[in-house]
């Protein structure tokens, strides 16, 4: 949290900085991560299983439209400047982690062979 007051407060951006905030950042990304799951992705794979969509592509589809729309809720919850491409960084990270939750997701639901090894 120091080295966070300190960028901010003096305007001091070393490239270590943005590094050093990444565990920040998790804190509290973490529990908006898993609000999200169990808010809009439960009943995503619900309907997903239901209707019988549960492919790779069309849950990746809908994992990266669910971070896109994640993504563009807290670009504009924490303000990010459009001019200077924070809203468009901070829009592709959501959507590629969606992407890539979703790929580990269908990984993890696939059926699997019934053969031993």
């Amino acid at each position: 949290m120091a080295v966070w007051g300190l960028t901010d407060s003096f305007g001091i951006d070393p490239p270590s900085a943005s590094v050093v905030l990444i565990p920040i950042w998790a804190i509290f990304a973490v529990p908006v991560s898993y609000a999200a799951a169990l808010g809009v992705g439960l009943p995503a794979f619900l309907v997903f299983r239901r209707m019988g969509w549960l492919s790779l592509a069309r849950i990746a589809s809908a994992t990266s439209i669910i971070g896109l729309a994640v993504g563009v809720f807290v670009a504009l919850l924490f303000d990010f400047k459009i001019e200077n491409g924070g809203v468009v960084a901070v829009v592709a990270v959501f959507l590629a982690f969606g992407a890539i939750t979703g790929i580990a997701f269908w990984w993890l639901i696939k059926e699997r062979g019934t053969r031993d090894a």
